[in-house]
């Protein structure tokens, strides 16, 4: 029955008798209900989502095979007590015939979740916002490909405010990419209006390169790359260049793989706790970063120097295989067979919180799922 046929047999209905004030109050209310609910459906669809709404585990959920038919990509956020979804992003604008699965590579989001940017198809840039209404990403504008000969456009990353799209443009001859003088150029371009402008250029960094912004870093933290990176792209919070070199020491029986310039480290197989203080997993005390049953921590200088290194957990009953630090709550979340909170006080045994991340939407059935990882990464 439409919202239309609704209201008109409201109004029609006369009360009659010594109720009939009592009832035209209920009357009045009802139709009030109808209205709202036609108006803009239910509040939830409607309502302006929070920064609490997209914070949480965040999944990447995207189509497994072509064969099963359309399905969507999405989003999923989880509650970080019981892991159950509260919010589900719909990415399906970002899908396109690349004659392949989409991977957690093919995306680059802004801090707050509410951007999404992409290498289309025919090769631009596009980028997408949120609508809070279908709680699905949209299409909002597009950088044209490159012109020039074999140039290709690759590797998106948001700046910290999520006001630019940075990107970079390489040639797509990949086995030209190790060359000794191999560089990429760093381009950008305004989110809010990609195409208004022509990007600009920033600068440029010896490849192969990886774009580094708070929300990267999450998405490998605990994955071992850099022996294959030369290089970092760093967006500042004032929307500035950094390259940060590689750094790892194989003789070096820690494992430590991360980027520099000498004044700031970023991570890339272990986590940043706060100030100089990191943490890593591995399978023995003094073994290398990976994953295993210890949680080390240690003090690590820009400059890479390491120092009071000590156990903070050993779970010889159980392998931990990431390790989440809940910033907001004052605690750290370790992950395997099943969800622990644990506090930094290695006396107090981790708190069992859930076995799995789990869905209150409908789960597609050919699907492979990314835990990007626990936001806001950091306080506020």
């Amino acid at each position: 029955m439409s919202c239309g046929v609704v209201i008109e047999r409201l109004k029609g209905k006369r009360p009659m008798g010594t109720l009939r004030s009592h009832l035209a109050v209920v009357l009045a209310a009802a139709t009030v209900g109808v209205l709202s609910a036609c108006d803009g459906g239910q509040a939830e669809s409607t309502s302006r989502l929070s920064a609490t709404d997209l914070s949480g585990f965040v999944r990447l959920n995207v189509p497994s095979s072509w064969a099963a038919g359309p399905m969507n990509a999405y989003l999923t956020f989880h509650d970080p007590d019981d892991g159950v979804e509260r919010l589900r992003l719909d990415l399906t604008v970002t899908r396109e015939d690349r004659r392949r699965m989409p991977t957690l590579g093919d995306y680059a989001f802004s801090r707050d979740f509410r951007r999404v940017a992409w290498i289309g198809a025919d090769g631009g840039v596009r980028v997408g916002e949120v609508d809070d209404g279908t709680r699905a990403y949209a299409e909002t504008g597009s950088v044209a490909a490159p012109r020039e000969g074999r140039m290709e456009y690759a590797l998106p990353q948001f700046s910290p405010d999520g006001s630019q799209v940075w990107f970079m443009s390489r040639t797509d001859d990949k086995k030209s990419w190790d060359k000794e003088d191999a560089r990429w150029e760093i381009l950008s371009v305004t989110a809010a209006d990609p195409s208004g402008a022509p990007p600009q250029l920033r600068g440029e960094v010896a490849a192969p390169a990886e774009p580094r912004n708070d929300l990267r870093r999450t998405f490998v933290q605990m994955r071992g790359f850099l022996p294959d990176m030369k290089s970092a792209v760093v967006v500042s919070a004032d929307n500035t260049l950094r390259i940060l070199d590689s750094a790892f020491d194989g003789d070096d029986p820690r494992g430590l793989e991360y980027f520099t310039d000498g004044s700031e480290l970023i991570p890339a197989n272990f986590v940043h706790y706060t100030g100089e203080t990191y943490f890593r997993l591995s399978w023995s005390e003094n073994g290398s970063a990976g994953i295993g049953p210890y949680v080390i921590a240690f003090d690590m200088a820009p400059d890479g120097t390491v120092s009071n290194e000590r156990v903070l957990f050993h779970r010889s009953d159980r392998t931990i295989r990431r390790l989440f630090v809940d910033a907001d709550n004052d605690r750290l979340i370790l992950s395997g067979d099943g969800y622990y909170a644990a506090t930094t006080n290695s006396e107090v045994d981790p708190r069992p919180l859930f076995d799995k991340l789990t869905y209150t939407g409908r789960e597609e059935k050919y699907t492979e799922r990314s835990t990007l990882g626990l936001y806001p990464p950091e306080p506020g």
